[in-house]
């Protein structure tokens, strides 16, 4: 039992670990551009919502169909409701299409930082015996692969 335990406790310390970076990177893509991050999270907000308005607007026409078919009268509420679920269809579509957009310009932003900061540490660097080592430049060539890239316009 001893040993689930610390298992379990060294599992909780990775998960620590990953919630930390992940606030990290969550800062380091607000402090890009604080105006994108936020359109970008409010649009993933509402087209998340979306799913579940479709889905309830299904109900809403099986049930309009179900009770117009014990009726004999003729109804247009299936038809305002499939048009309603037409325009939710194309909302999505739309809003996906926007939020591609808004994300690679986020993309574009952060990418631009990571090289600024990269370069920003660089500089300070005082011994330029270091940038002549090849062990300087090899690092530097694997934190750019590593670094989220998108070429500078």
């Amino acid at each position: 039992m001893d040993k689930s335990i610390s298992g379990f406790l060294d599992k909780l310390r990775v998960v620590k670990k990953n919630v930390v970076g992940y606030f990290k990177v969550v800062a380091f893509m607000f402090s890009g551009s604080k105006i994108v991050f936020a359109t970008s999270l409010i649009t993933n907000l509402i087209l998340s919502q979306v799913p579940v308005l479709m889905a309830f607007t299904n109900k809403l026409i099986i049930d309009a169909l179900l009770s117009q078919s014990n009726t004999s009268r003729s109804n247009l509420e299936p038809v305002l409701y499939g048009c309603f679920f037409l325009f939710l269809l194309l909302f999505q579509n739309s809003g996906q299409l926007i939020l591609v957009f808004i994300n690679e310009n986020l993309i574009e932003t952060i990418s631009k930082n990571c090289h600024l900061e990269i370069m920003k540490t660089s500089n300070k660097i005082e011994s330029l015996n270091y940038y002549e080592n090849p062990d300087f430049h090899n690092r530097r060539a694997i934190v750019e692969n590593t670094a989220l890239y998108l070429p500078i316009n």
